[in-house]
Formats: C-alpha cells, sequence, structure tokens
C-alpha cells in the first residue's frame, strides 16, 4: 500500500496509536484501515500547516504527546492539535539552527523517571558535535511558553542519548559513553589522547538563574 504526501517527509512517529508523519513544511495524521483482506484505505488529514520538521531523530512520544523541533521553535501534539510549545526560546532557537552545520543531528529522548523530554543539539559552530542538552521540563506543564533548561559543559558531547535505568548515557565519535549519576559529583574531563582511566576528575559546578 502507497500513500503520496504534498511533503517531503522528515520522520515519522506516533501518539496514542495514531500514526504522525512529519513533512518538511507539514504534519499529518493518518486516519483508516485495512481488514484481513486488505480491504480499507489510509487517509491522510494534515494537522498543521506550518509545523514542520528538521529532524526524524527529534521525535520523541512522551505522556499522550509527541515532540518534535520545528523550522522555528519545538512542536508538541496530541494527534489532533499542534502547538507549538517554545515560544519563550524563539530568538536562541533561530541561532541555533543557523549554527547547526547539520539540523538532523538534533537527537531527543524521553526521561519518564524526571518527566523531561531531552534534545541533544550544536550550540556552537566550532564544535564537532552535539554539544548541549536543551531540557523540557514536562511537570510544569505543556503551553506556548513550556519550561526549558540547558545543561552544558566544557567537554559535554552528545552524538546521541538514551535513558536506562534511570540514567542518561550519551555517546561522543570518539567512541566513547558516558552516564550521568545524580549521586556522582565530579566529572571527568575528556582527553582523546590518554586513556580514560588517566583522565582528571573534575568538581560539577552547576549555576542556576531564577527569574529574578
Amino acid at each position: 500500500f502507497e500513500l503520496d504526501l504534498e511533503d517531503s517527509i522528515a520522520g515519522i512517529g506516533s501518539v496514542n496509536s495514531l500514526p504522525i508523519v512529519l513533512c518538511r513544511r507539514h504534519a499529518y495524521r493518518l486516519d483508516g484501515s485495512f481488514d484481513q483482506f486488505g480491504r480499507g484505505g489510509i487517509n491522510p488529514v494534515r494537522i498543521s500547516d506550518t509545523a514542520g520538521c528538521v529532524s526524524h531523530l527529534s521525535i520523541v512520544s512522551a505522556e499522550g504527546q509527541i515532540f518534535w523541533a520545528g523550522t522555528d521553535g519545538f512542536y508538541a501534539s496530541d494527534g489532533y492539535r499542534v502547538q507549538k510549545i517554545s515560544d519563550k526560546i524563539n530568538s536562541r532557537y533561530k541561532s541555533i539552527l543557523a549554527e547547526m552545520s547539520d539540523t538532523q543531528r538534533i537527537y531527543g529522548k524521553f526521561d519518564p523517571e524526571n518527566r523531561r523530554v531531552i534534545w541533544a543539539l550544536q550550540q556552537d559552530s566550532s564544535s564537532a558535535d552535539n554539544d548541549t542538552l536543551l531540557v523540557l521540563e514536562l511537570r510544569f506543564g505543556i503551553r506556548p511558553q513550556s519550561t526549558f533548561s540547558t545543561w552544558t559543559g566544557e567537554t559535554l558531547i552528545a552524538s546521541s542519548i538514551e535513558f536506562f535505568d534511570g540514567n542518561l548515557y550519551r555517546s561522543d565519535k570518539s567512541g566513547y559513553v558516558y552516564y550521568h549519576d545524580m549521586d556522582i559529583t565530579s566529572d571527568p574531563r575528556v582527553d582523546t589522547n590518554a586513556s580514560a582511566s588517566a583522565w582528571e576528575l573534575e568538581t560539577i559546578i552547576w549555576t542556576y538563574e531564577s527569574c529574578n
């Protein structure tokens, strides 16, 4: 069975058992089904004219919503209604896309334990890989001005990310895999010219900026 859409497909996901096709400019929900004899059909329903997707890897399903990195911000949908959720960081998101050498590297995952959607992306064009984690805090709700936080580090590289046993794992192009644990208060200073066992450990210094 084949189906033609009016736009180039950027990625495919699902929410609440509904297939969602995200294109460069539009977003579609696929309605319909086939029986055991092949009777039936698929009907594409456009749910947004403007919420285009820039990376298949950015698509994340979580808590009855599907999230993705769009051409002008981050979006969420329940399969019927689409809303932009990053109005607070419009200018920053625009500069991030301009800095990225390949927007298809934006990599998203859901952290169910802490109710977060985390995207790895490149914020500095001089970086060879993703150097920032942009975090959507679901506990504060989904709205046009949703709450985002940022994780960065001098040697934080995240080609890909995954969650396992409540911990965040990330890998880089050098072949190393790192994991984050709340009980660990130091961070290895990555040096690809030395053995990992010889890397220096640095205390993790965090900063907090309030609304004031």
